[in-house]
C-alpha cells in the first residue's frame, strides 16, 4: 500500500492543484442540485414572476397545478401483489401470525396510475359522499368506518359500521403526567334487522375505532320488523335521563326523528318511524334506550289478554274500516266499560305507560279570528264528525253482514264495469 502511494503521489498532487484552481461557487452549485425537493421543482415550472403576480396571473382555475406523483402508490405495492406483514397487512390476524404471500402480477397498475395523473389536470369540485361526511364535516361522528373483519364462517360483507361518538380524554398520571387516550362508540348493521354496538378505547384514534368496530361485531342483536319497514306498535322507553317516544307510521312516511335514531333505523332497515326524545341527548343512552324498546315489543295477543279487550286497527288507506289484530280470551262487556276512561280504551296511552309526549304549541295564524276562518272550521268539524259516525256504524254491523262483505264500498270505475259486462 505504501509503495502504491509513492508511485501515485505526483498524480494526486496534480489533482489537488486542479481542484484548488476551480472557484468555490461552482463546486457549491453542483452539490446543491441534488438537494431540490419536489415542491421546488414544481415551482420552477409553474411559478409566476413577481411582475406577473402583480397583474393577477396564476390565480385562475385554468392554470396548471402541481401533481402528486405518489398518488395511487402504496407502500409495499408494485408490479407484483405481495402481502407484507407490518406494511400492508396486520402482523397478527385473529391470533394467527401472518406471513409474506405473493398473490400475483398486477397488470393494470401502470394504466391505473396514468388515469389518476390525467385526472389531476381537470378541475373538479370536491364532493364527499354522505356516509363519509357524517353528521358534520368537522367531526368523526356519523362517519362510516367500513365493514368488520370477516373470520371463519362469519361473513360481514353486507355490514356497515358508523361512529356515533368520538372524543379524546386526558388523564393525569403521577409518573407519566398527562396521558392522552381516545374513546369511540360505534354501531354496525346489515340493513336487514341485525345491529350491534360497542365501545373502544385506546392510546390512538385508529386503535380506538378498530376496537369499537370489533366489539360491535361481537355483540349482534336481531330486531323483528313489521312488514319489513316499521314497528309493530308504539312504545315508550327510558334509560337513565333519556326518554324516547316512538310511533308506528304508514308506508312512505319516512324517518322523522333524531339523527342518531335515524342512523340506527337505517342500519336496522326501518323506513317509516316518528320518534321524540325528551331529556338527555347522550348517544350511548339514546342507543340503548331505542334498542331496548325495539327488543321489548309485545305481541297483540298479549296486549289483548292483559286488557281483556280486542285490539283493532283503523287505517286511512282502508277507509278506516276496523281491522282486528287480536281477540281477547275473556273480553269485558261494553256495559262495564267506563265512558271517560281513556286509558282503558286507548292503546297508545297503555303503551306509553299513561304518558303524553311533549308537543310545542305553534303560533296562531293571523287569520285565526277572521269570520271566514271560523266558518271553515265549522264545516271541517262537521265533516270530521261524519267520519266518526261512519266508523261507529261499521262497528255496529253484525258479523253475518261483515262476513258477506255487505258494508258500503266505493263504486267501481266505468272501465272495469264495461270489462265485466
Amino acid at each position: 500500500m505504501i509503495s502504491l502511494l509513492a508511485k501515485m503521489g505526483p498524480c494526486l498532487a496534480k489533482k489537488s492543484l486542479t481542484t484548488n484552481l476551480i472557484p468555490k461557487t461552482l463546486v457549491l452549485t453542483q452539490i446543491e442540485q441534488f438537494n431540490y425537493r419536489a415542491d421546488d421543482l414544481w415551482k420552477s415550472v409553474l411559478l409566476v414572476s413577481s411582475q406577473g403576480s402583480k397583474k393577477g396571473r396564476g390565480k385562475r382555475r385554468g392554470g396548471s397545478k402541481a401533481k402528486d406523483l405518489n398518488l395511487g402508490q402504496n407502500i409495499g405495492d408494485g408490479k407484483l401483489k405481495i402481502e407484507w406483514p407490518g406494511l400492508n397487512v396486520d402482523v397478527v390476524n385473529r391470533n394467527q401470525v401472518s406471513t409474506m404471500k405473493i398473490i400475483g402480477e398486477d397488470t393494470e397498475r401502470e394504466k391505473r396510475l396514468v388515469e389518476i395523473r390525467n385526472k389531476m389536470d381537470k378541475f373538479r369540485r370536491i364532493s364527499i359522499a354522505p356516509h363519509e361526511r357524517g353528521f358534520t364535516g368537522s367531526s368523526l361522528n356519523g362517519k362510516s368506518i367500513g365493514q368488520p373483519i370477516s373470520y371463519d364462517d362469519v361473513d360481514f360483507s353486507k355490514f356497515d359500521s358508523r361512529i356515533l361518538e368520538y372524543k379524546t380524554m386526558i388523564a393525569h398520571k403521577s409518573i407519566l403526567g398527562k396521558k392522552k387516550t381516545a374513546s369511540c362508540f360505534a354501531v354496525t348493521g346489515n340493513h336487514d334487522g341485525i345491529i350491534g354496538y360497542g365501545l373502544g378505547k385506546g392510546s390512538t384514534a385508529s386503535g380506538a375505532i378498530k376496537m369499537a368496530k370489533l366489539r360491535a361485531s361481537q355483540r349482534l342483536l336481531y330486531i323483528d320488523r313489521c312488514e319489513g319497514r316499521t314497528l309493530y306498535h308504539d312504545f315508550y322507553e327510558e334509560y337513565y335521563f333519556t326518554k324516547i317516544y316512538a310511533e308506528k307510521k304508514a308506508k312512505g312516511y319516512g324517518l322523522r326523528c333524531h339523527r342518531i335514531i335515524k342512523l340506527l333505523c337505517e342500519l336496522i332497515g326501518i323506513k317509516d318511524l316518528y320518534a321524540k326524545i325528551e331529556g338527555s341527548r347522550n348517544p350511548k343512552n339514546i342507543t340503548k334506550a331505542f334498542l331496548s324498546g325495539l327488543l321489548n315489543q309485545r305481541k297483540y295477543s298479549d296486549i289483548a289478554n292483559e286488557k281483556n279487550l280486542h285490539v283493532v286497527e283503523f287505517k286511512p288507506e282502508m277507509d278506516n274500516f276496523p281491522l282486528v289484530l287480536a281477540e281477547a280470551e275473556n273480553p269485558i262487556e261494553e256495559n262495564n266499560l267506563q265512558a271517560n276512561d281513556k286509558y282503558q280504551r286507548n292503546i297508545n296511552l297503555f303503551l306509553f305507560k299513561n304518558r303524553y309526549r311533549l308537543e310545542k304549541k305553534g303560533k296562531l295564524p293571523f287569520y285565526y279570528n277572521y269570520p271566514s276562518y271560523k266558518h271553515y272550521c265549522m264545516l271541517r268539524d262537521r265533516e270530521i264528525e261524519q267520519q266518526k259516525a261512519k266508523i261507529e256504524r261499521y262497528r255496529h254491523l253484525s258479523e253475518d253482514r261483515l262476513a258477506e262483505h255487505c258494508y258500503p264500498k266505493k263504486p267501481m270505475p266505468k272501465s272495469e264495469l264495461n270489462a265485466e259486462e
